[in-house]
């Protein structure tokens, strides 16, 4: 991983590995104007915003990336801010890459668009080992979904150490 500092990142992420997609045909696919490679076909987005996928602010992308900066950390590691590959001691459980509505959380795939967040919501992530799970994401109500580790019982974690 490459460190990065600042904020950003969990938006801003299509923009750093653009150069290293090498598949016309992906990148050329379109969901509306946007390369669909970025998109979630059922990214619904909540009531106040609309699909992620069309929002410039956003970094126009349905999927954000674990650098959730922004949540605060107590001096930690926040997500995979600055982390090398080595730091990552479980990537089978480390969230990379996520739904949009991970954060929050709610879930587009169960037809919830709405900024009510609650817990549980299923999101589809993708870990640091590459491998992609539908789970559901934790929410303690205090804060966003990423600016604390869920209970044991949750299959996935934010930070790279434990």
């Amino acid at each position: 991983m490459h460190p990065v500092n600042g904020q950003g990142l969990w938006w801003l992420w299509p923009q750093f590995i653009d150069a290293y997609v090498s598949s016309a045909l992906i990148k050329t696919q379109t969901i509306g104007t946007l390369r669909s490679m970025y998109s979630c076909p059922v990214d619904k987005g909540d009531v106040n915003w609309g699909p992620y996928y069309k929002r410039i602010e956003l970094g126009a992308t349905s999927y954000y990336f674990n650098e959730p900066s922004w949540a605060g950390s107590g001096g930690k590691i926040v997500g995979l801010l600055g982390a090398v590959a080595t730091q990552v001691k479980q990537p089978a459980r480390v969230v990379m890459v996520a739904d949009g509505a991970t954060w929050a959380p709610f879930s587009w795939h169960d037809g919830i668009a709405k900024s009510d967040a609650r817990n549980d919501a299923k999101n589809n992530v993708c870990f640091v080992d590459g491998h992609v799970q539908y789970i559901p994401i934790y929410w303690n109500r205090a804060a966003a979904a990423p600016a604390y580790e869920p209970p044991p019982k949750y299959s996935y974690q934010w930070n790279p150490e434990p």
